[in-house]
């Protein structure tokens, strides 16, 4: 609620503040596309081998556990 002496600020006032705030964009080189590129392709690999492993590890488990209650 706008108190004595001030406006009540509408859309307007919200988009105008919005874009005195927005800074300039600065865009990576090349070079360090090509690593963030890399170290996200590396860090893929890494968890999905950590997921494989743990899910081939619970499938053995679990045909173990069944195969005594057998």
């Amino acid at each position: 609620m706008a108190g004595k002496g001030e406006r009540k600020r509408n859309y307007l006032d919200f988009i105008g503040d919005f874009f005195k705030e927005v800074k300039k964009v600065v865009w990576p080189t090349p070079k360090q596309t090509f690593k963030n590129t890399w170290i996200t392709l590396v860090m893929i690999f890494l968890v999905g081998t950590f997921v494989w492993v743990i899910d081939v590890g619970l499938d053995r488990l679990f045909r173990l556990i069944m195969s005594i209650s057998k």
